[in-house]
């Protein structure tokens, strides 16, 4: 058994269950981005498939800018309805693109069930990155339990893991140091058990 540190929470994990590596171009165009240009912003992200310095992980990158009342960027991966009730979270093995910049970000994990997706709403767990490659631990039971639409609580149970829809990686303005570029480097992510 593995035990990870996740943003000061002790988790462990006995096996992973792969959804997808992001080894290829194809797979890093499958997330679609969504950008605070939908409210007036100008940020910008992508998923940046694999590059020969690295060829095994995509890199979730962009920059925050703040003008326009901007300051978001993500992507986002659908699921077919994927029934996860059997699995205790998420996990996702990555790392911080440029030490220097991004160990002092802090990033969003996103999930959607069937309901979050019919009215616009997600649930986010915040996580910060090394410049070594982690995996990262996001446990259904502690992560994703009030649900939020454009920054604003809304009443309703947790994620409902048995028809999650969507994953996916946030950056949001904040702090001095989430404005400006960024970068996620990304090489799997799925279930743990």
């Amino acid at each position: 058994m593995v035990v990870v540190v996740n943003e000061g929470k002790n988790d462990s994990y006995n096996e992973l269950f792969l959804i997808d590596r992001l080894d290829s171009a194809t797979k890093a165009n499958a997330w679609r981005v969504v950008n605070d240009g939908v409210m007036g912003g100008v940020s910008q992200s992508a998923m940046m498939p694999p590059s020969p310095n690295m060829p095994g992980s995509s890199r979730f990158a962009g920059t925050i800018r703040l003008e326009n009342n901007g300051g978001f960027a993500s992507v986002r991966r659908a699921l077919p309805n994927v029934d996860a009730s059997e699995y205790k979270g998420v996990y996702l093995k990555c790392k911080a693109a440029m030490k220097e910049r991004d160990e002092s970000k802090q990033f969003l994990l996103l999930a959607k069930d069937a309901e979050c997706s019919r009215n616009f709403a997600n649930f986010k767990s915040a996580f910060t990155v090394g410049d070594d490659w982690e995996v990262k631990l996001f446990p259904f039971d502690k992560c994703f339990k009030k649900g939020e639409r454009m920054g604003r609580p809304i009443e309703r149970g947790p994620l409902n893991v048995k028809e999650m829809t969507e994953l996916g990686l946030m950056i949001l303005r904040g702090e001095e140091a989430q404005v400006g570029k960024f970068g996620l480097d990304v090489e799997e992510f799925g279930f743990y058990m």
